[in-house]
């Protein structure tokens, strides 16, 4: 679809199939001249039916999975804290062990910043104050 609409952009609508389709070629502009006069009598209503199919599968999907950005929120969070307790584990005890001051602060440093200590939850909530979006 987006192939399709960049070469009728790409290759305006010619002067005669305006003249046959618009009954004032002059006023057109050249957004006119791309798009509406520049889209078959076939190509119109098919290119309406894809994005009226698209339409309903978003919706679709958005009421079956939820909100996209609860869920990537959830994976990110999910991510990181596996990289703080899992990876980081092993080089923070090697650090404390051998006395490497500076890695050490800086390892113990990020692990507080960023580890989550409490028990793992099965089903994390939906709503919370770092989920919500300030746009909404």
């Amino acid at each position: 679809m987006l192939e399709a609409l960049a070469h009728k952009c790409a290759n305006a609508c010619p002067e005669e199939v305006l003249k046959q389709r618009c009954s004032s070629p002059g006023d057109v502009c050249d957004y006119e001249r791309a798009l509406r006069y520049n889209l078959s009598e076939t190509e119109r209503p098919a290119l309406i039916e894809l994005l009226a199919l698209l339409k309903g599968l978003h919706t679709t999907l958005h009421a079956v999975c939820g909100d996209a950005e609860v869920l990537l929120l959830r994976a990110v969070h999910e991510q990181s804290q596996h990289f703080i307790h899992a990876t980081m584990g092993g080089p923070t005890r090697k650090a404390v062990k051998y006395e490497k001051r500076a890695l050490k602060t800086a390892l113990l440093q990020l692990r507080n910043m960023a580890a989550d200590w409490c028990a793992p939850r099965t089903t994390p909530p939906l709503t919370s104050s770092l989920l919500v979006s300030p746009c909404r």
